[in-house]
C-alpha cells in the first residue's frame, strides 16, 4: 500500500477472514468510521468534505448457500443496530444472488444524493466489474439532445476506418453487453469529431472555396 496507493487509508476484514477477502481504500478528503466487520462485509460510515454522510456496506458473498444466508442476517442486524433507516445506505460488491427484484436499488440514497450514478466498468483481469459511483453528475437540463446518426458520414472516405479504430480502441479478452455500450460510447464521440472536422461551419467553408475560385 505505501508503493502503490501512497498516502491511502485502507482497512480489511482479515480479523473476521483469515483470507481477508474484503479491502477499503480512501483519501483522507473523506472520513471513514469502520462500523461492523464481518466475514463477507464490511459497513462503514463515509463523511464528505462538504457535509452529507452515508454508510456503505462492501460485499463478498461466499459461494456456499449456507454461509450466504448467514450474510443476510448480518445485514438485518446492522440495519437495525445503526438504525439504517433513518440514514442514505450503500450495499455494493458481488452478492452473488438477490432476493427479490425490487433489491436493487431503494429510494433513501438517491433522495439524499439524487446527482448520483453508477457505472460499471469492463472487467478488464478480473471476471467482476468494477463499479464506479459518482455522486457529482450534472442533471440533464432542458433541451438536451440524444446522438444522432447522419447517414452523410457513410460516404466520407475514413469513416469505414474511423469506426474500426474506435471500435479497437477498447481490447476485450470477452463480449458483455456492458462493453458493447463501451465501445458504442467510444464510436460516438469519434464520429462527432469526424462531423466536426469535415461537416460544420458548412457556410464558411462555401465562403472561403468562393474566395479561393474568384483568386485563381
Amino acid at each position: 500500500m505505501s508503493t502503490t496507493c501512497q498516502g491511502w487509508n485502507f482497512t480489511s476484514n482479515q480479523d473476521s477472514d483469515e483470507d481477508g477477502r474484503i479491502i477499503l481504500i480512501w483519501k483522507d478528503t473523506v472520513d471513514v468510521t469502520i462500523k461492523l466487520l464481518t466475514r463477507q462485509s464490511i459497513t462503514c460510515e463515509v463523511k464528505l468534505p462538504y457535509g452529507d454522510q452515508f454508510y456503505y456496506t462492501a460485499i463478498y458473498a461466499s459461494n456456499l448457500t449456507e454461509e450466504r444466508s448467514n450474510l443476510w442476517v448480518k445485514l438485518l442486524d446492522a440495519f437495525q443496530y445503526l438504525k439504517l433507516d433513518m440514514y442514505p445506505w450503500l450495499v455494493g460488491g458481488d452478492l452473488n444472488q438477490i432476493v427479490h427484484p425490487i433489491e436493487h436499488s431503494d429510494p433513501n440514497f438517491v433522495s439524499n444524493f439524487p446527482q448520483s450514478s453508477a457505472a460499471f466498468l469492463p472487467p478488464l483481469i478480473s471476471d467482476h466489474f468494477p463499479c464506479m459511483l459518482n455522486q457529482a453528475v450534472p442533471l440533464p437540463t432542458v433541451g438536451t439532445r440524444p446522438f444522432k446518426f447522419f447517414n452523410y458520414l457513410t460516404k466520407h472516405l475514413s469513416f469505414l476506418q474511423v469506426v474500426f479504430d474506435a471500435w479497437a480502441q477498447l481490447e476485450l479478452r470477452r463480449f458483455t453487453l456492458s462493453n458493447l455500450c463501451w465501445k458504442q460510447k467510444l464510436i460516438r464521440g469519434a464520429l462527432k469529431q469526424l462531423n466536426r472536422d469535415n461537416f460544420s461551419q458548412n457556410q464558411v467553408r462555401v465562403s472561403e472555396a468562393y474566395h479561393q475560385l474568384q483568386v485563381i
